[in-house]
């Protein structure tokens, strides 16, 4: 089987051949253009992503007092 009919929009399925493909770089799932959440000229496969990208986990904060 053809490697690039492995690698999918993690959304609408579409292959390399039909789309061009951004790798989110929070999970590096793979997300067409048309998919995609876009935050500071980066591609993300959810919001969740972006968020956590920019602004981390909530855990990983400090509380305020």
């Amino acid at each position: 089987m053809d490697a690039l009919k492995l690698i999918r929009c993690c959304v609408c399925a579409r292959t390399p051949e039909d789309v061009r493909l951004a790798i989110c770089p929070t999970c590096a799932k793979r997300v067409c253009a048309e998919h995609a959440f876009r935050r500071s000229g980066k591609f993300f496969c959810t919001k969740q992503c972006a968020e956590w990208f920019f602004y981390g986990d909530p855990e990983d904060l400090e509380p305020e007092e």
